[in-house]
């Protein structure tokens, strides 16, 4: 069976890509529907075409593997670059983003407002709350950024107040 080859549908310039036979057209004729609806055997002449499309056939379903193959390559590799150009803008976006503009000292301010002051603490008008908790400002405050960080550290205000609640230790400070 001589092969000829197409180009690239797409992009009309990757030639030498073996034509895939036309299978379907030439099986789906009205004879051969015919015969499938019904329990009658083909005529004799037309077993040899049956068999060359079972033949064609499966050169065609390797082709298309083939093809299907390298195409989900190329595709694999722009997903993976698509990735790539996402990731660079999720960047860029953190980079501009306006926390990053934000004076320390309205970091401070905003910082200090995050944390239990005295009069809350004797006033008794906050939950339980324990300064030894790293689930709670200020420690939750240093553990953002390095800048954060460097400015919680850096700000006495936010460290002044301590709160414990001893019912929580209470277990290990039972002697055993």
């Amino acid at each position: 069976m001589l092969e000829s080859t197409v180009p690239c549908p797409l992009c009309n310039t990757l030639p030498g890509l073996p034509a895939i036979p036309s299978v379907v057209q030439q099986f789906c004729s009205p004879h051969v529907q015919k015969l499938l609806s019904q329990n009658d055997p083909p005529l004799e002449m037309e077993r040899a075409n049956i068999h060359e499309t079972i033949t064609s056939g499966t050169t065609a379903v390797y082709l298309l593997n083939e093809r299907i193959l390298e195409t989900q390559r190329i595709l694999d590799a722009f997903i993976s670059e698509r990735e790539q150009v996402l990731s660079c803008i999720n960047d860029a976006r953190t980079l501009l983003h306006p926390i990053r503009t934000i004076n320390d000292d309205i970091l401070r301010e905003i910082f200090l407002w995050c944390v239990y002051d005295w009069e809350d603490i004797v006033s008794c008008h906050h939950q339980y709350h324990d300064s030894l908790g790293r689930l709670e400002p200020p420690w939750t405050l240093s553990h953002v950024s390095h800048r954060w960080r460097t400015i919680s550290l850096s700000s006495p205000r936010l460290w002044t107040s301590v709160i414990l609640n001893f019912s929580t230790y209470s277990d290990p400070m039972i002697p055993h």
